[in-house]
């Protein structure tokens, strides 16, 4: 996955309105309203990338806020979670963002239910899996702006109960935690379709 050093304004840019952004102390700050919501990981616009505008499918990047925390382990949200049609053309290391319309973030997570649905065995240690519930947003790259927000509750639990791959497991440091449920992927997409899909 492609980490890109992403760059505001410098004192005295000025913004897309023409307008200075500073704080009351006179120094350039972002404005909140920019702001995507991927932490470190992915921290501000990309003016270079396309605008979110025509016709879907809208090429996409995946990330995981990287301040998202909770008591339980999670998936982080990779792009084979999606249609492959929807992701934004490789680059180096992966999706390149400077090629995508629109960011992809899972940005909550919640237990909903406190009764184990079954047991997920990795290598060194196993876990009990609880019901969950998932907040993505959905930014324009290109500006940070917001597009809208959707959620998705873990996958019905058939004859065998989906586990995550052990590298997608967030946080890995915490191997003594249970596991939230994976999300449905036919869910999950059908969700994103509405902003992924448009026609603009």
């Amino acid at each position: 996955m492609l980490v890109l050093a992403l760059v505001g304004c410098a004192p005295g840019e000025r913004n897309e309105s023409g307008t200075d952004q500073r704080d009351d102390a006179g120094s350039a700050t972002t404005p909140s309203e920019y702001q995507l919501p991927c932490g470190e990981l992915f921290g501000h616009p990309i003016p270079s990338a396309p605008a979110y505008t025509g016709a879907g499918p809208h090429p996409v990047v995946v990330f995981q806020d990287s301040d998202l925390s909770s008591d339980l382990t999670n998936a982080i949200p990779r792009e084979r979670d999606f249609p492959e049609e929807w992701i934004a053309p490789e680059g180096e290391s992966g999706p390149d963002a400077t090629k995508a319309q629109l960011v992809l973030c899972l940005t909550e997570t919640r237990q909903t239910g406190t009764t184990s649905l079954g047991r997920c065995e990795y290598l060194d240690h196993t876990r009990d899996v609880f019901p969950a519930s998932y907040t993505f947003e959905v930014h324009e790259t290109r500006t940070g702006r917001s597009v809208g927000t959707f959620d998705v509750a873990g996958a019905d639990v058939g004859d065998e109960l989906p586990c995550p791959y052990a590298g997608d497991l967030w946080p890995t440091e915490n191997d003594a935690a249970d596991l939230l449920h994976l999300w449905d992927a036919d869910a999950l997409a059908d969700a994103a379709a509405q902003y992924v899909l448009a026609e603009r």
